[in-house]
């Protein structure tokens, strides 16, 4: 090979690689820039979302919305704003008020636990406790309503009817059926297999049940006449 090809190929080498040089350099500067715009955009989205934020209506609870007061298009100012802009509600853990005859008021007291049953979900019972009185009588119904709260397993519709029973209080003793007394005072015991009369002392009657103060054990069998 001549000097004048040695020369010439050298002559192409470094035009290559002055060539390369140039675009590793250019592709650097895109890079550069790509990144660069690539920082501003997610900037902007940032903002953007952060804007958007501020125009979504957020529940501090989660449940199911059970009164809208908006529509689609209306304007809200959210700073003069007061009837609030839906009502939300965890159907499980609804507000259960009942209706009391005020004769029974000074039996009622806060606190005081309440089974509740609801003919749509049958077979169960729901245990609640009375956390406010409304001290006010409704004249025509001569009832005052209480609050009571309770756990609900089920979602329910709201307005839902419910029966509800109060514990006034709670004490263990015996009780039997009002049928088995006769006389006023007396049951028939099974007592070493003989049926023995036998005087009792009663208590308070509870539906159908009374109360036995003295007379009666628990675990001992009363006849009943049929």
């Amino acid at each position: 090979m001549s000097r004048e090809e040695i020369f010439n190929l050298e002559k192409q080498y470094n035009a290559q690689l002055k060539e390369l040089s140039a675009l590793e350099l250019e592709f650097k500067e895109n890079v550069k820039e790509i990144k660069r715009k690539i920082k501003v955009l997610k900037a902007t989205l940032n903002r953007l979302k952060e804007e958007l934020e501020q125009y979504k209506i957020k529940s501090p609870i989660s449940g199911v919305i059970l009164k809208r007061n908006v529509e689609v298009g209306d304007y809200v100012n959210t700073f003069m704003e007061t009837k609030p802009l839906f009502v939300i509600g965890d159907l499980r853990k609804l507000k259960t008020i009942l209706e009391i005859d005020e004769e029974y008021s000074y039996l009622v007291r806060l606190g005081q636990k309440v089974y509740i049953t609801i003919d749509s979900v049958p077979d169960r019972v729901y245990e609640g406790r009375i956390i406010k009185i409304y001290r006010k009588v409704n004249e025509k119904k001569k009832s005052f309503e209480v609050e009571v709260e309770a756990d609900y397993d089920v979602e329910l519709f709201s307005g839902t009817t419910v029966e509800a029973n109060i514990i006034i209080s709670e004490k263990l003793g015996v009780a039997i059926p009002k049928e088995a007394i006769f006389e006023e005072n007396k049951v028939r015991v099974i007592e070493k297999g003989k049926i023995v009369e036998r005087v009792i002392k009663l208590g308070e009657t509870y539906g159908d049940m009374v109360e036995v103060l003295e007379g009666l054990k628990s675990g001992e069998k009363v006849l009943i006449e049929k």
